[in-house]
């Protein structure tokens, strides 16, 4: 906290501040939690729709990552970490 001129000027996390943060996140950990459902619900109604197409994009997606770590590994190991 500071001051200008007559005005006091509080920091965003002051403890002036912190009664007022339930106001700011209204949502509780049950809206929280069924807002991710709502979300995983509704990314896996596209699946069917996708077909194919996902599961191979998926599994290309996991082979590019797969190969990364085997290099990362690699070099690790010639390193002599």
């Amino acid at each position: 906290m500071f001051f200008v001129g007559a005005q006091k000027i509080t920091f965003f996390f002051s403890i002036e501040f912190l009664p007022l943060a339930h106001k700011l996140c209204a949502m509780n950990m049950n809206s929280f939690f069924h807002a991710i459902h709502a979300f995983a619900y509704s990314t896996f109604e596209l699946l069917p729709v996708l077909g194919d197409v996902a599961n191979w994009g998926f599994i290309s997606i996991m082979f590019l990552i797969f190969v990364y770590w085997l290099r990362v590994l690699a070099k690790d190991a010639k390193a002599g970490k």
